[in-house]
């Protein structure tokens, strides 16, 4: 353990190294320029149904349907509170 963590450190500490110098030297920058990351993909399967991806747990329908209907409730209280407050002309 102690081995490994003395090896992570140095990794580290040499890697903190080779950004400090890549920043003031651009030289040095170029011709150790650090690896694009590969985009996470979907699988081709899985694309299909994007838009449409609900859940089929239990628990998960119940709660989104509560909160749909507590929404609903909540948008229709302050349409009849506006209507109540702003009188018309």
């Amino acid at each position: 353990m102690l081995q490994t963590a003395k090896t992570r450190l140095e990794k580290v500490t040499a890697a903190a190294h080779a950004r400090n110098k890549a920043t003031f030297d651009p030289e040095t920058a170029a011709a150790s320029a650090p690896k694009p990351k590969a985009k996470a993909r979907l699988p081709e399967s899985s694309s299909v149904g994007l838009s449409t991806r609900t859940s089929s747990r239990k628990h998960t329908v119940l709660n989104t349907s509560a909160t749909v209907t507590r929404l609903k409730e909540i948008q229709q209280k302050r349409v009849s509170f506006m209507l109540f407050v702003i009188p018309r002309c």
